[in-house]
């Protein structure tokens, strides 16, 4: 798939869906037939070793399992044991250079796979496959075929670099078909003309993998945090993965969900208070105090992004805060009530009673 295309679009999705690297697939033939019946399927064994090396001793750091054999006291076992040995032969015919190109980009042969288990020992049925190792298809590794383009390597001295790969090219892997060489083999079979003339068609299983897994399990490998709840310790993925550079398209720091939740607060920091007291009869008398010569500091509920959120208000003004909490004043002398309140006025029978409102008679901050 050419860069900028993925499996989000469900024709690549369908028509480009590959195999598991460096897995081992069992193949079958069916044959369709004229009057819209099908055959049995028929077993298609996995190549020779067509790539033989060299095996490989049990001082290696790669070797894995029990050795086949021993040698000077060395175990040993074959490459293909141990090593993919799936071959790329080169570029496909099909292949054209284009940076636009979608298809077949390159072909090369299977790895070499043989089970514990032996084909039946009947020549007639088998032939020369009868009494030894059933062979499969395992596809070559990464190493012998990359999933993605890779891209090229910064080097800062003799340090990689760690950069953010592009939406470079996809390589899907399958399986190209010798159509040829299947109507030579009908041709060359036992069957009666009219039973190869029966033949219209033919299609390709897979065996069904499922009590043979090696995968259990697939997805992203990523670094995990912990925290500890009730004795027990609970694994949480740092979500989505590890930002290299750049913000993250993933995550919206700020929206409207807790919008709903929130109330209309009015906060009211005043520089002076006037302290009243009576005096000769009864002659009302007032002082000023400076009650905040500096800025106050309040925190309230963000309805961005529900957090606790520190703010700043100066001395003689007013602010208006949306909040899911009521404020609470960490610094200063300040007065803090409901936006939505209402204002009655009252007269008394026989005295003149006052209270002042904070939030009537004051500008905002500018």
């Amino acid at each position: 798939l050419p860069p900028g295309e993925d499996y989000s679009d469900e024709l690549n999705a369908t028509n480009y869906r590959g195999y598991m690297r460096d897995e081992v697939y069992a193949f079958e033939i069916v044959f369709l037939l004229r009057n819209g019946k099908q055959t049995d399927s028929f077993h298609i064994p996995g190549p020779l070793n067509l790539n033989p090396q060299p095996d490989v001793p049990n001082t290696n750091d790669d070797f894995i399992g029990e050795p086949d054999y021993f040698e000077s006291g060395i175990g040993y076992s074959p490459y293909w044991k141990i090593y993919n040995n799936a071959t790329n032969l080169g570029f496909s015919p099909e292949y054209n250079g284009d940076a636009n190109y979608k298809g077949p980009f390159e072909y090369g042969n299977f790895a070499y796979w043989e089970s514990t288990e032996k084909y039946p020992c009947n020549t007639e049925l088998w032939g020369n496959l009868a009494d030894t190792p059933i062979r499969h298809h395992k596809f070559p590794d990464v190493l012998v075929s990359p999933i993605v383009e890779n891209p090229q390597i910064v080097y800062e001295g003799t340090s990689i670099v760690p950069t953010m790969q592009d939406s470079d090219a996809i390589y899907p892997i399958g399986v190209k078909i010798n159509n040829t060489q299947i109507t030579r083999l009908i041709a060359a079979s036992n069957l009666t003309q009219e039973q190869k003339d029966d033949i219209v068609a033919f299609k390709i299983v897979r065996g069904d993998r499922g009590t043979n897994k090696s995968v259990i399990a697939k997805g992203i490998l990523r670094n995990l945090n912990k925290y500890t709840k009730d004795d027990q310790e609970y694994y949480y993925p740092n979500y989505p993965y590890n930002q290299v550079s750049g913000e993250d398209s993933f995550l919206q720091e700020n929206n409207n969900a807790w919008n709903y939740k929130s109330k209309s607060w009015l906060l009211y920091m005043p520089d002076k208070a006037t302290d009243f007291f009576l005096g000769p009869w009864y002659t009302a008398y007032g002082i000023d105090i400076t009650v905040n010569d500096e800025d106050g500091v309040f925190v309230y509920t963000s309805i961005e992004n529900g957090k606790q959120t520190q703010a700043t208000i100066s001395p003689n003004c007013i602010l208006e805060v949306c909040s899911l909490t009521r404020p609470v004043a960490l610094k200063g002398v300040i007065t803090i009530g409901p936006g939505d309140f209402d204002v009655w006025i009252g007269d008394h029978s026989s005295n003149c009673q006052f209270f002042p409102v904070p939030f009537s008679d004051k500008g905002p901050c500018s």
